[in-house]
């Protein structure tokens, strides 16, 4: 069903962003970067180039079902 698969994707899409959104916050905090050893904040960072990569998959697929 397309209609299930659209809601699916837009509640992944919805999540993915709002992690991605604490992520962003948490590396901005100047005194989380600086404060924090080097492989968390290192770990952060590729949490959230993960979170990056699955919300441009997941947008795509979004975009593959309007088509």
């Amino acid at each position: 069903d397309i209609e299930a698969e659209r809601v699916r994707l837009d509640k992944q899409i919805e999540k993915v962003a709002k992690d991605m959104a604490s992520l962003d916050k948490r590396l901005g905090n100047a005194n989380y970067v600086n404060r924090a050893p080097a492989h968390v904040v290192a770990e952060t960072q590729e949490k959230r180039d993960s979170a990056h990569d699955t919300l441009s998959r997941l947008q795509a697929a979004r975009l593959e079902l309007e088509a």
